[in-house]
């Protein structure tokens, strides 16, 4: 070839480049693909102390799946919406993310909301893993799943100690006024006619007010041995300051939320005495997962903070949802087929027991505030 014709050539070469080079550099990277499920708190309003606690375990759940490679080589992302703690935006944040968002799975966290959009669940083929005290919602559908200690639970849990262990013999409930609070008080009328206790009197308090002054004086002068406070939020907290402050000197009695914010902060130090359930999860343990758990916990958070109930429970359903996508598949049905066989486990809250219809339990125990300090009741 000659000369003139090699530099031809080699100017031929240099325009494909020129003509091509655009295109290979403005080549986009393939987008990073990402599994999604929804969850819809409480992130405002009366319950957003309890939203907060639960978003923490899912966040702390996230982080270590995707730092161990995700899921299927893919990042877990969980997409938030609020419903302040009102059934009819829960409706509307369900709905969102399942018909937009496409999400197989949606975490709740409160038993109206949860109840409020159980039906969709159950028409859309979508997992509800609703994670609220209400104790009928995992037999109402088989698309409803759940790992959280129900209202049912802990008022047995309580009504037995308060018969064989304190000897209660009459009892009276202030209780919130909703679907939480209502199931528990179904269940405590029938343990007190199981156990021969004489239920005094019952008065529903709003999750909205600080007041319950009027509530409290009419159990009061009903001369209750021992009065079971079951709410959440701050109206529990109030409730309960407010019962020692109108001179009660009986047993008070409650659940979980007596353990965690804002009703600490709130009844404190009202609380001191009081007796409570609380499942078994002892952040000083020295299981391996658990010591892993707080240390991750207080890294992310912050080293003055230990994981409460709430945060531990909503960490370990997030890792049971990972596993059924993982080892199961990403469609509902799949996920659905996985969770129904996967019995008991264990996980950072120690043996989850499965029972009969889509949820699984873990043991409850007896605790008591003493000098400010949760101690176990002997």
């Amino acid at each position: 070839m000659s000369k003139k014709g090699r530099l031809l050539e080699a100017l031929f070469s240099l325009f494909l480049v020129l003509i091509l080079l655009p295109t290979i550099s403005c080549k986009k990277e393939p987008k990073e693909e990402f599994i999604k499920i929804g969850a819809i708190l409480p992130l405002t309003g009366s319950a957003a102390e309890i939203a907060e606690q639960h978003k923490m375990g899912i966040d702390l759940a996230v982080e270590k799946i995707n730092a161990g490679g995700g899921i299927n080589e893919k990042k877990l992302e969980v997409i938030y919406e609020d419903d302040k703690n009102d059934p009819k935006i829960t409706v509307s944040c369900f709905n969102k993310l399942v018909d937009i968002n496409k999400v197989p799975v949606v975490i709740t966290v409160m038993s109206g909301p949860s109840m409020a959009v159980y039906p969709l669940a159950e028409q859309k083929k979508v997992i509800l893993f609703a994670n609220c005290g209400h104790p009928e919602i995992t037999i109402l559908s088989d698309w409803v799943f759940r790992n959280f200690p129900t209202s049912k639970h802990e008022a047995q849990t309580m009504m037995k100690f308060a018969a064989n262990k304190l000897k209660i013999k009459n009892i009276a409930v202030l209780y919130i006024n909703d679907a939480f609070g209502e199931a528990a008080l179904n269940i405590v009328r029938k343990e007190c006619k199981n156990y021969g206790i004489n239920l005094l009197i019952t008065e529903p308090f709003e999750k909205d007010s600080s007041d319950f002054r009027t509530q409290i004086t009419k159990v009061i002068n009903k001369k209750p041995e021992a009065i079971y406070i079951y709410g959440y939020g701050k109206s529990n907290g109030f409730v309960v300051k407010q019962t020692r402050e109108f001179g009660f000197k009986g047993y008070i009695l409650g659940s979980y939320n007596f353990s965690v914010e804002p009703t600490k902060s709130i009844a404190a130090p009202s609380l001191e005495g009081t007796i409570f359930t609380l499942p078994s999860f002892d952040p000083s343990s020295s299981n391996e997962k658990v010591i892993n758990f707080v240390e991750e916990f207080e890294k992310k958070y912050g080293y003055n903070s230990l994981p409460v109930w709430n945060s531990v429970i909503e960490y370990d359903a997030v890792i049971i949802i990972a596993k059924a996508i993982k080892n199961g598949g990403y469609s509902s049905e799949q996920i659905k087929r996985y969770l129904e066989n996967l019995g008991d486990f264990e996980c950072v809250a120690g043996r989850y027991s499965y029972l009969p219809g889509g949820e699984w339990m873990c043991e409850l125990s007896i605790k008591k505030f003493k000098n400010g300090k949760i101690y176990e009741v002997e």
